[in-house]
């Protein structure tokens, strides 16, 4: 049953209105209703359509796959894949993915509308839109029986309807839309009602859904919120500023993932920092740490032009990276000791605490170049809370700083080596607590961690550390952040994980802030072995993401890729249209090629060229393998041996003869040649 005239054209453009979109929706529209008074027509068959429908299916994928990854309008799933969990998953853009979704799905099924209006066949075969009935399709021919056809014009419609929408409400496109839908609800009606009976009934309907509408508005912001909220607090996985809470006394493997936290970018022959610091604490209840001198963000001065924020004036030697936080999934900026500047932050605002910890809003995808120096620049003189210590850590600390010699009256850098000498000396890094060793009779896990176990991760010593200090008189603070492991093969990036999480220790000597970790150097090795077999596939997706993300930076946002899309999408059709009309005749007309193949290629000596060449060194260009052997060095850049270079001449000799000689080897030699090979290569 088809749509009455001009219903389709009118809810295209108040589509049109909703998307932006009347370059594209005024020909469509154009094209629909043409068809009713032109009688030429498409010789679409099933094939035909089989394909145009899964090319449909296939721009429907890839502007699925556009959203996810998208930095603006997505779920945060590009940053999801990239990084392994969702950090961000609110119900906000959760809802405006899928506005996006079914605000342009009246464009990527357009194609099939157009086939059954202009097309001979008039309503689709169901099994176009099935894969499974496409399958059944022979069963139904060879049976005689009749397959149902569909006329999509209504489905189309109701697809416009819910596209325009999805778009943002206003109050002409609101009554535009009142308008519609009584339009085509006038034209189904019953014939056994008046049609005032039917207006009153409509325009009642309609002022019902208004109010209604209006009283759940609060309604729907409480529960926004709320699902926000509740969202955020299970997803998120970023330390809290105000406070951190450890897995001190946990018992069980402390697990941490491989998923990407983010990314650095060093030009060649730059230096990373070896920590990045995201929230400093100063008070120590039980096992949480808490900032209680100044939990309250402010905002930071600067960045309206630029997004350039300077915290302290140029040092004579700076160092600086590029940093790629994923889009939306922290607003804990991750700074280096001694931050001087950040330029190009794409946030629209940036936030400080009085410990110097940085809190974006609305962190956007690009890269920001951070400079740095070697001074402290963020953080706060010391207050008395810098040399609290808890009362019920105070024996145990009180007895392990006698027996170090802590309170004795030494300069803090002797107390700051003795110290680490204690640590290294005694302690060991470890994931697992077993339960024995935090069920005991004594009075915290510190004091279990300190005098018995001395076996933990880095919230051991970070937190012993910080306490001991205290009790030595010298301030300390607590640092949550990310130790940087060594760039990746290409040397120019930096992938920093979960497992990269750490926590040290801020000291405060000779009038500044030091870092001081205490943790084994072993940490990092134990954290690695636990990766994951399936990380290199996450780090292919998560890398896939990324580089469509800097392609997106290309382009002006949103538009550029519905743009790509519509281009893929007309390349599509032509691709479907060459298959089917030029691909058999192309094919026959084509002469099979051959690759010739000359005799020798599969010699072992080849191996044991690309053996000397790994600690020999390559040859010169044009240098025969009878000349570069006398060259041969071994590693240490010590001669080789004459009886070597006399085993590879004789092997070389054979090698010649197997790639040049017309009557080749004797099946005997071409024996001797794999045999003596493959003993050479073994033996070194």
């Amino acid at each position: 049953m088809k749509t009455p005239p001009f219903l389709l054209a009118a809810a295209l453009l108040v589509w049109a209105s909703s998307a932006h979109t009347a370059w594209l929706a005024a020909p469509l529209a154009l094209a629909l209703e043409l068809s009713r008074w032109r009688r030429v027509r498409w010789d679409l068959g099933t094939a035909a359509l089989d394909r145009l429908w899964n090319l449909c299916v296939g721009m429907l994928l890839l502007h699925g796959l556009y959203l996810v990854a998208s930095d603006d309008q997505g779920l945060g799933l590009g940053a999801w894949m990239s990084t392994g969990t969702p950090p961000t998953l609110t119900g906000n853009r959760a809802t405006e993915t899928l506005r996006q979704a079914l605000l342009f799905l009246p464009l990527w099924v357009a194609p099939m509308i157009l086939a059954q209006t202009w097309g001979r066949m008039g309503p689709l075969p169901v099994s176009t839109f099935s894969w499974y009935l496409r399958l059944r399709r022979d069963r139904w021919n060879n049976s005689g029986e009749t397959e149902d056809h569909w006329n999509i014009s209504w489905p189309y419609f109701a697809v416009t309807v819910v596209g325009a929408c999805a778009g943002e409400p206003t109050p002409v496109r609101l009554g535009a839309l009142v308008v519609l839908v009584g339009w085509a609800l006038w034209t189904r009606r019953s014939r056994s009602f008046p049609a005032w009976a039917w207006a009153g009934t409509y325009l009642t309907a309609v002022g019902l859904a208004a109010v209604l509408h209006a009283g759940l508005r609060p309604v729907e912001a409480w529960l926004t919120e709320v699902e926000s909220n509740w969202l955020n607090r299970w997803f998120e996985r970023q330390p809290g500023a105000a406070e951190s809470h450890t897995t001190l006394g946990m018992v069980g493997r402390r697990k941490n993932s491989g998923r990407i936290a983010f990314r650095l970018q060093t030009p060649p022959g730059a230096v990373l920092p070896t920590l990045l610091w995201e929230t400093v604490h100063d008070t120590y209840r039980g096992t949480v740490w808490k900032n209680e001198a100044g939990p309250t963000f402010t905002p930071v001065s600067g960045g309206e032009a630029d997004g350039t924020y300077t915290f302290a004036s140029a040092a004579s030697r700076e160092a600086f990276f590029h940093l790629w936080l994923p889009p939306g999934s922290r607003s804990i900026v991750p700074q280096p000791f001694g931050l001087r500047r950040l330029e190009e932050v794409h946030a629209t605002g940036l936030e400080s605490n009085a410990l110097g910890v940085l809190r974006a809003t609305d962190w956007k995808f690009g890269a920001v170049p951070v400079f740095y120096g070697r001074t402290p620049t963020l953080h706060a003189p010391p207050t008395p809370k810098d040399l609290s210590v808890p009362d019920a850590e105070l024996p145990v600390l009180s007895q392990v700083a006698n027996e170090l010699g802590l309170t004795a009256p030494l300069a803090p850098a002797q107390k700051l080596a003795l110290l680490g000498r204690y640590f290294s000396g005694n302690f060991a890094y470890s994931l697992y607590q077993s339960r024995a060793a935090v069920a005991t009779t004594t009075r915290s896990t510190l004091e279990a961690f300190l005098l018995r176990t001395h076996s933990g991760h880095c919230e051991y010593f970070a937190t012993a550390t910080t306490l001991l200090l205290r009790q030595a008189g010298i301030p300390a603070r607590y640092v949550v952040g990310w130790a940087v492991p060594p760039p990746v093969a290409d040397g120019l990036w930096t992938l920093v994980r979960d497992r990269h999480a750490h926590a040290w220790t801020l000291a405060f000597i000779d009038g500044r802030w030091c870092e001081i970790d205490n943790t084994p150097a072993s940490w990092n090795e134990a954290e690695n072995q636990r990766r994951s077999a399936w990380e290199s596939v996450t780090d292919g997706w998560s890398r896939l993401v990324f580089e469509w993300g800097r392609l997106r930076l290309w382009g002006a946002g949103g538009r550029t890729g519905i743009l790509l899309i519509a281009g893929l999408l007309l390349v599509g059709l032509l691709i479907q249209w060459l298959r089917a009309n030029g691909g058999r005749r192309s094919a026959a007309r084509t002469a099979p090629t051959t690759t010739p193949t000359w005799p020798g290629l599969d010699s072992e000596f080849y191996a044991i060229v690309c053996a000397l060449e790994r600690t020999a060194g390559e040859r010169a260009p044009g240098e025969t393998l009878r000349d570069w052997l006398p060259r041969v060095h071994r590693p240490g850049n010590t001669p080789a041996a004459p009886e070597m270079v006399g085993e590879l001449s004789t092997l070389l000799a054979l090698h010649y003869r197997l790639r040049f000689d017309p009557a080749s080897l004797t099946p005997t030699e071409r024996h001797q040649l794999r045999q003596q090979a493959e003993a050479w290569l073994r033996s070194r």
